[in-house]
């Protein structure tokens, strides 16, 4: 579930409900659009709710990380994978609960603001053991607790951190929303080294106006990459500002198709041990395919078309190791051709996390995967090229089709990916 948070339109100042993965924010009172910045750890705080007693100046806000997303492990002879959503406790100091369950998802959250009274301590247990502790909550190792994991990967993940709001009273800690009792211990010490409020843990936003001719920004509300519709340019948020992406979209000569998005990666890797990767064909023979290696394989610099959508785990996996093996199948894409915003599927997942899907995807490629998985670690790649390719597909009831390779995949896996 994602995240419903409360803030001001950034425009008039009404109140506005967003999701955690909003990006294009239309407020429903002055109508104006504008775009949220990509924070690399947002953070948010449940609302307290205190008795009379007890001023708010007093809180002090204890912090969890929030993961949201997909963990992939490359063991033994598979790759694992788990969707994976909590919370986990960030401090150290005892009698705070290790979670905080489905509140996130219950209460609407608010984003740390200069307005907000109290004081915030800081997190002393690293984010990685967080989610490592996390993950091993789940089931995925209950199969294979003896190989070697030799690749971990995040794909598709929201991470962020969410207060928890609790006061002192009498020499004892209480959760500031329900007003149990944490413990039967006086606050531990560390509590008394806190976080002074930092200005770039707000939220901000960048007008919709097009940097090269001020038309305005296309997009949905989670898209991460918006279009104008004018100049037929792409634009994606980086470091406070619009850059301009590469894009390109595939012919067809049907009316009825929608246009998913991939990220087009041209890459070469290489291997401590004399492997290297450089063409298509470097890859058919390092991955093993049952496919005869020709002249075209050889020419063919190394490309993977990874989504740029969010899926479950295994639809990703399948998703991005065929139309990656598929590529000589379909037509050449063009930066020309326009499609018009409602049949452009949204991008929602950073070119970023597709790069770091490569390893992975290599060993969900592989026919012999336990070779594959004892190259994993020492396994590099260079990014040559980054483009954004929509490819055509044909929805029906049940599945979305590729004219050109019969390619599908589940509608009921983009529905699911929605909500990811």
């Amino acid at each position: 579930m994602e995240l419903t948070i409360t803030q001001p339109c950034p425009s008039c100042g009404a109140e506005i409900r967003i999701n955690e993965n909003s990006r294009l924010i239309r407020c429903e009172f002055c109508e104006v659009k504008n775009y949220r910045i990509h924070q690399r750890l947002p953070r948010y705080v449940l609302p307290a709710k205190l008795p009379p007693h007890i001023d708010y100046a007093q809180l002090l806000y204890m912090p969890y990380l929030r993961f949201k997303g997909s963990i992939y492990f490359c063991q033994g002879d598979r790759v694992r994978h788990k969707l994976i959503d909590t919370t986990r406790v960030g401090h150290s100091i005892q009698h705070l609960p290790i979670s905080l369950g489905l509140r996130p998802q219950a209460m609407a959250t608010a984003p740390v603001t200069e307005q907000l009274q109290g004081r915030f301590v800081p997190q002393d247990v690293k984010g990685e053991t967080i989610l490592t502790e996390a993950a091993k909550l789940t089931t995925l190792f209950d199969k294979d607790k003896t190989s070697t994991v030799q690749h971990r990967a995040f794909i598709g993940e929201t991470v962020s951190r969410i207060y928890l709001p609790v006061y002192e009273s009498k020499g004892r800690m209480f959760d500031g929303i329900t007003h149990n009792q944490l413990g039967n211990a006086s606050p531990n010490p560390k509590t008394k080294r806190m976080l002074d409020f930092d200005k770039n843990w707000e939220p901000r936003f960048l007008s919709t106006i097009c940097p090269g001719c001020g038309d305005d920004l296309q997009g949905e509300v989670n898209s991460l990459v918006l279009h104008c519709e004018n100049c037929n340019a792409a634009w994606l948020e980086e470091k406070g500002r619009f850059v301009k992406v590469k894009h390109q979209v595939m012919p067809t000569s049907s009316r009825e198709m929608q246009y998913l998005p991939f990220w087009h990666l041209q890459v070469e890797g290489s291997e401590g041990r004399g492997i290297s990767l450089s063409s298509f064909a470097d890859f058919i023979q390092l991955t093993n395919q049952p496919v005869v290696v020709n002249a075209r394989h050889r020419e063919h610099a190394l490309a993977f078309l990874i989504p740029a959508f969010k899926l479950n785990p295994e639809a990703f996996l399948h998703t991005a190791r065929n139309v990656t093996l598929l590529q000589h199948s379909l037509p050449q894409s063009s930066a020309t051709l326009k499609v018009k915003n409602g049949l452009r599927y949204p991008a929602t997942l950073p070119y970023s996390e597709a790069i770091q899907a490569l390893k992975t995807v290599i060993a969900a490629s592989a026919v012999n995967a336990r070779r594959i998985m004892q190259l994993l670690p020492g396994l590099q790649f260079s990014v040559k090229g980054i483009c954004l390719q929509y490819i055509p597909f044909k929805p029906s009831c049940h599945d979305w089709i590729e004219e050109n390779t019969g390619f599908s995949i589940s509608s009921a896996a983009l529905r699911f990916g929605r909500g990811l």
